[in-house]
């Protein structure tokens, strides 16, 4: 492989990345509508790889969260032909020394978080939000805000702390639309509540055909198995294991 530059993507790059992503995630790639939302996004950068002959090749982003304390790798693409030629390496490592001024230390590159059984509304004071877990810090909170369309709590009595807390989030992808949702509680009424509120939610918001993704504690699967396929009649279309375990449900609905 010839010399490899690399620059920061520009608003006028956007029809050579949807050209990059073509045939990623079947259709469900979110990278081409998100892109010139990123680039006004004071966190995050986006970076592109470049062949001597500046044919894009790749492209790798990254933003900064934890009250910048943490760099945390988004996405990445590889040229089609270019792929298994350890590229990735050398686009990851031009990342990690472009964040290094930005942040006082940088000690993780992409985390994965398991939530626990300890009886608190955040476990370990990670909250998992777009796939990417944050620190329970007021500057992550501030940024999870500008990305959510929809946060719920339970009522409470007396300012009492709440309980049960979710996240709704309208993410368009290249084929599909998208509603994501980050479900915390410890009370297993609470949680069927915030889920079928949140999907009451999507079905509002959107008005048309949509996927619902959900994040929560493991201990939740089974009832959330049982609301999904008794009490809204749903039929399982896919089963994905890989790192975890992923239901695809699916059913026509008569407007």
């Amino acid at each position: 492989m010839d010399a490899i530059t690399f620059r920061l993507a520009e608003p006028d790059d956007l029809d050579e990345i949807v050209t990059l992503s073509e045939g990623i995630y079947q259709g469900h790639d979110s990278l081409p509508l998100m892109f010139h939302k990123w680039l006004r996004t004071n966190n995050m950068a986006v970076i592109l790889a470049q062949s001597s002959d500046n044919k894009l090749i790749g492209l790798i982003a990254y933003f900064i969260v934890d009250d910048r304390q943490t760099f945390v790798r988004r996405f990445e693409r590889i040229h089609q032909d270019l792929r298994g030629q350890g590229l990735v390496r050398k686009f990851r490592e031009y990342a990690r020394n472009h964040a290094k001024p930005q942040t006082r230390t940088i000690y993780v590159y992409k985390r994965q978080c398991e939530f626990t059984e300890r009886a608190q509304l955040f476990p370990e004071d990670i909250i998992l939000f777009n796939w990417v877990p944050f620190e329970r810090l007021r500057s992550n909170i501030d940024h999870i805000l500008e990305d959510c369309n929809e946060l719920f709590a339970e009522d409470c009595v007396d300012d009492s702390i709440p309980r049960s807390i979710s996240f709704g989030t309208y993410l368009p992808t290249e084929k599909f639309l998208d509603w994501r949702t980050a479900i915390y509680s410890d009370d297993p009424t609470l949680f069927e509540a915030h889920l079928l509120h949140q999907l009451n939610r999507a079905c509002e918001f959107i008005k048309s055909d949509f996927v619902f993704v959900c994040f929560h504690d493991k201990r939740w699967t089974e009832l959330t198995k049982k609301v999904i396929e008794e009490q809204l009649q749903l039929n399982i279309h896919h089963h994905y294991v890989g790192q975890g375990k992923m239901y695809l449900y699916e059913k026509e609905f008569t407007r």
